[in-house]
């Protein structure tokens, strides 16, 4: 199996090992089966699932396409090696602001929007990390009824300690017991040392509470306050409904 010379082989090293496209000329594969590097959809497919309006890699219905929660940003990493060539300024420009390991779409404008430049609506913070990892030891496991947790957007601060916001989205977080669940993980959380700021939809399609939760972050990473003068505030309404009008959001503001 594997062997170069002879028989089948499925080699992924391009992709899954991030070797540089050159690398296929090291092999002379008698026959590989398996090869290859994923790429977007052209236009004329994208066009037959999208709207006008959904065509761009941050969309509901892309990320919906999207099955690989690495994948954009692998991409954005091998195009940074490509010779220059037409489109490609613009698509690093766009692939700079994509985020790995996103899990949902409302954690995908989460990250937008808190780290987008404020010139532009954002909140301009450090890039989280997305649904970082945290292994529980026996006790935990016990009480939590699980093996780990995972925090939706989180970031380190100057003395390694973890900041985490968690999104309660109504689907997942109503009801007696999900309540009595979330409550027991923002214990055990803190035990852990890990300072966890929960937010509603309420919170995130209101500016001014948004505000407030966005300041609570930058205050735990000890990062300095501004003040958004009136038309960066026009700006931030403006990127909320831009981000968030799939979600709802003009019925839930107005």
């Amino acid at each position: 199996p594997q062997d170069p010379s002879r028989g089948d082989v499925h080699y992924w090293d391009v992709w899954h090992g991030e070797k540089p496209f050159t690398d296929y000329r090291n092999y002379s594969f008698r026959y590989a089966s398996e090869f290859g590097f994923q790429s977007f959809p052209c236009m004329a497919t994208i066009e037959s699932f999208t709207a006008p309006e959904d065509r761009n890699v941050f969309s509901y219905v892309m990320e919906k396409h999207q099955r690989n929660a690495s994948a954009n940003g692998r991409i954005a990493s091998y195009l940074a090696t490509v010779p220059i060539c037409r489109g490609r300024e613009k698509a690093m420009r766009a692939l700079r602001l994509i985020h790995e390991n996103s899990w949902s779409p409302m954690e995908t404008d989460l990250t937008i929007l808190l780290t987008f430049p404020t010139r532009i609506g954002g909140y301009q913070l450090p890039a989280p990390l997305l649904n970082r990892r945290i292994d529980l030891d026996d006790d935990y496991r016990r009480r939590a009824r699980s093996e780990r947790y995972y925090l939706d957007l989180s970031w380190v601060d100057g003395d390694s300690r973890i900041h985490a916001l968690e999104y309660l989205g109504n689907e997942d977080h109503t009801g007696k017991t999900a309540v009595g669940r979330d409550r027991t993980r923002e214990i055990i959380l803190k035990e852990l040392g890990i300072d966890c700021i929960a937010i509603t939809q309420y919170q995130i399609f209101r500016v001014e509470e948004f505000d407030i939760v966005a300041q609570s972050i930058r205050n735990s990473l000890g990062l300095r306050h501004r003040q958004p003068t009136p038309a960066q505030l026009d700006k931030k309404r403006a990127l909320h409904r831009e981000l968030f009008a799939r979600f709802g959001y003009s019925s839930l503001v107005s």
